[in-house]
């Protein structure tokens, strides 16, 4: 099954060295010296760059394989993190950073500097060392990264997806510390979470719609009267239409913000998907990483809103 298989384009030209110089343009991998380890003789310069994609689940998906990577293959990893429309926010504004990242680079669509950055420095690198994209995600998940000829290059993957399993799914993730404190008081571990994602995923539209959550939400009364809620949601209408139904058994993260657009709006919606995570249960949408992400961080049983 595995025979037919090919490995994705974009391996370094014979007897080069990876093109690390085209990273000093980027200030937070400025400092940093491709690394070093001993074999076979000689040194071999090693190193990981996750270019994650898309919006907030997505990112976190990406970069956990990245984790997986680096942890597997002792190396180090840099982050390219695009401040885009999709999520507006750095990396060191959500997360503390994890020991295996050594570099994070963030780059602002929004200024022109980092828009030539982007599209004249790291093309430089996909060239010239081994890079993987989206639409190698099958591939990557079927047959595995190659470690056995990886001599000296970067290896560089610009992704939104899951593509390799880390044994400890998201276990390096921690919000910051403002950001905790405001989890800390809205999570309640016996509250079963509710994610429904509206706005532009018309496959959580379609998939998972409204009166199907209600039903899901009913059910969980049945078994448990006392049952509470948190939801988390980007659509103002389904949580008004929910408060309605359950007018003392929803809560949510109050005044929160819903523009992508915006960096408050990525804080929130870290704040929600942790929450989330702190649930009991959570009952989801369909074709939404958010969902996924939101269950696996702590392992959290999941039932997705689905009329199949």
């Amino acid at each position: 099954m595995r025979a037919h298989l090919r490995e994705p384009a974009g391996r370094a030209a014979p007897g080069r060295s990876p093109a690390v110089w085209c990273l000093r343009p980027i200030p937070a991998l400025i400092n940093s010296q491709a690394h070093e380890v001993s074999g076979a003789g000689s040194k071999l310069r090693f190193v990981i760059i996750i270019e994650p994609t898309g919006g907030l689940g997505n990112r976190m998906r990406a970069i956990d394989s990245a984790i997986a990577i680096a942890d597997k293959m002792r190396r180090p990893l840099r982050v390219i993190w695009p401040i885009s429309p999709e999520l507006a926010c750095g990396f060191d504004d959500l997360f503390e950073r994890p020991g295996v990242i050594t570099d994070v680079s963030e780059l602002d669509f929004s200024k022109l500097r980092d828009v030539l950055r982007y599209r004249l420095v790291l093309p430089l690198i996909r060239r010239r060392n081994r890079a993987y994209r989206d639409k190698d995600h099958h591939w990557l998940q079927t047959k595995g990264p190659d470690f056995r000829h990886v001599g000296q290059r970067v290896l560089h993957y610009k992704i939104c997806q899951p593509f390799y399993a880390n044994p400890r799914p998201f276990a390096e993730f921690r919000p910051t510390g403002t950001l905790q404190s405001r989890i800390g008081a809205l999570a309640r571990p016996y509250s079963v979470g509710v994610h429904i994602r509206r706005s532009d995923n018309e496959n959580a539209i379609s998939g998972s719609p409204t009166e199907r959550f209600v039903d899901l939400m009913k059910e969980e009364i049945s078994h448990d009267p006392g049952v509470e809620f948190f939801l988390a949601t980007d659509s103002i209408d389904e949580e008004r239409t929910l408060r309605k139904l359950f007018p003392t058994r929803v809560r949510t993260q109050e005044g929160k913000a819903l523009d992508r657009r915006t960096p408050q709006a990525a804080r929130d919606a870290l704040v929600d998907l942790f929450t989330l995570a702190a649930c009991r249960k959570i009952i989801g949408s369909h074709f939404s990483s958010f969902t996924d992400v939101a269950a696996a961080l702590r392992g959290v049983p999941l039932v997705i809103a689905s009329t199949t």
